[in-house]
């Protein structure tokens, strides 16, 4: 990758001009992805990444003071790019882990069982009227939908 200009981060420091804006991102983008991804990122979460560090860029460019050595740029955009991944795995680890036995398992584990038993029941014509039939299917689907509803909702990001 070749030097960063001076001249693109003095126009971006005095102006707000989005084809400088542009150049920069469509330069850097791919370079924060490669180093995330060399972190071992998923590529769902390196996109974020790339978003939160572009952002810190943004707001920080104005204070940058270039001292003049080759890479000074890069250098100060890996280190926000590391600060934000630490703050990421830090997140990351504050998250509740899911164990074994635990009380969606269980939950899950009976839902299958009341699946598995209406499937025996309808094969053996125990359940001959359809409506029944349906209304049963509609007890299991939604509770089934309540039960993922209820466990996935405080990881879902908005």
């Amino acid at each position: 990758m070749p030097e960063t200009s001076i001249s693109l981060l003095n126009r971006m420091q005095q102006t707000d001009a989005p084809e400088s804006w542009d150049r920069l991102v469509g330069l850097y983008g791919p370079l924060l992805t490669s180093w995330l991804r060399k972190y071992g990122v998923q590529a769902s979460d390196t996109e974020d990444l790339v978003q939160e560090v572009l952002l810190a860029v943004l707001n920080d460019l104005k204070s940058f003071d270039h001292n003049g050595r080759p890479g000074a740029f890069r250098t100060w955009l890996r280190s926000i790019l590391v600060n934000r991944l630490r703050n990421f795995w830090r997140a990351r680890d504050r998250r509740p882990q899911v164990q074994g036995d635990t009380d969606i398992d269980r939950q899950l584990m009976e839902l299958q069982d009341r699946i598995a038993s209406w499937t025996k029941g309808h094969q053996a014509g125990v359940s001959n009227d359809s409506a029944r039939s349906s209304a049963a299917i509609a007890i299991v689907a939604r509770d089934g939908q309540q039960l993922l509803a209820d466990h996935t909702a405080p990881y879902m990001h908005t």
